[in-house]
């Protein structure tokens, strides 16, 4: 224990909250790492317009609020991540989009809250 996280009296719990801070750091990064190497170890498929959406694909949903990006993948969904232009969500096969999204083709629709979307395009 550092000296500026010992306990100055017994209701002090510096030290304590600094072990535990310390702890959920040491998780997310652990967690971090996971998801970099999963990413590293995926392969990318190349869609094309009859392919069924699997794993790695980036898909476009349009609805009555517009359109919107996701990208199929392994973990950290609800992550957003700039691709080019785009702002795309990551969504993962047991997310209940992700389900959805799994094996379904262009022009395929999926239920979201706020109604269907249809599925404009797979890349």
């Amino acid at each position: 224990t550092n000296e500026e996280s010992r306990a100055e009296n017994k209701y002090d719990t510096r030290g304590q909250e600094a072990a535990y801070l310390a702890e959920g750091q040491a998780r997310l990064a652990a967690e971090i790492d996971e998801s970099i190497s999963q990413y590293a170890a995926m392969p990318l498929p190349i869609f094309s317009p009859g392919d069924s959406i699997a794993l790695g694909a980036v898909v476009e949903l349009t609805g009555r609020r517009g359109s919107a990006w996701y990208f199929l993948g392994p973990r950290a969904g609800g992550t957003e991540v700039k691709l080019g232009e785009r702002t795309v969500m990551i969504v993962t096969p047991i997310s209940p989009l992700g389900r959805q999204l799994i094996g379904k083709m262009l022009s395929d629709s999926v239920a979201m809250s706020g109604g269907s979307q249809r599925i404009l395009a797979v890349e």
